[in-house]
């Protein structure tokens, strides 16, 4: 996956809100990422509008086909997960409804992958994989705040695919994987602008830790 050639500059994003790029960027995202994920505005939703839900974290994962994917979770105001109710993206818009300890495991089973990848020098092709960190990570996962979230949606939007991406850091000393969100319509045409979370994880990791935030918190 080639990472798109923006770098955050020091006043825009601060590792916060999410960044707003449109088109050559967009087209860019669309045509590298490595991975791509739809959730329906009813799953995100649901998700935002539980009892001191404050945004979305997003992680690689497995659907039921074995396939890769993409699990949304909502995160309280200490941006842990809230791991009671989360889903895992399907095939033709649907999600699968995932219990914590579920997920938890999912979570171990593509750490377990993904390092096995990265032993075997297959990293650059895993989706979301970043480079071993301080905990031992194989993966990145990326935060969204609500109202990030909640602005796609209401602008008229159906749903929100997301695609792997990379940014580089504001000093430009390394570039990190994180995830673009982009709205779709009903009639399934995506829009020409995206939000990238600049909160991706490494090297930033709220919630506790780089791996078993759900194990965690559920």
């Amino acid at each position: 996956m080639s990472e798109i050639s923006y770098t955050l500059g020091s006043g825009e994003g601060s590792f916060g809100r999410a960044v707003h790029v449109g088109g050559q960027h967009v087209q860019q995202i669309k045509s590298t990422a490595l991975l791509s994920a739809f959730f329906g505005r009813d799953y995100l939703a649901n998700l935002l509008g539980q009892p001191g839900s404050m945004g979305l974290r997003i992680y690689p994962a497995f659907d039921s086909t074995g396939q890769f994917s993409l699990l949304a979770i909502a995160t309280d105001g200490s941006q842990g997960d809230m791991a009671s109710n989360c889903y895992v993206a399907e095939g033709q818009g649907r999600a699968n409804h995932m219990t914590g300890q579920q997920a938890s495991g999912m979570l171990s089973e593509l750490n377990r992958v993904m390092a096995q990848a990265a032993q075997e020098g297959r990293g650059n092709s895993m989706p979301l994989f970043a480079a071993a960190g301080a905990e031992g990570t194989s993966y990145a996962k990326a935060n969204f705040k609500s109202s990030d979230i909640n602005g796609i949606l209401n602008s008229g939007a159906q749903g929100i695919l997301f695609y792997s991406t990379r940014i580089i850091l504001n000093d430009g000393s390394q570039s990190v994987s994180t995830l673009a969100a982009v709205g779709v319509d009903g009639s399934g045409n995506e829009s020409g602008e995206a939000l990238i979370s600049t909160l991706p994880c490494p090297p930033h990791c709220a919630g506790g830790g780089y791996i078993n935030n759900l194990s965690r918190n559920s």
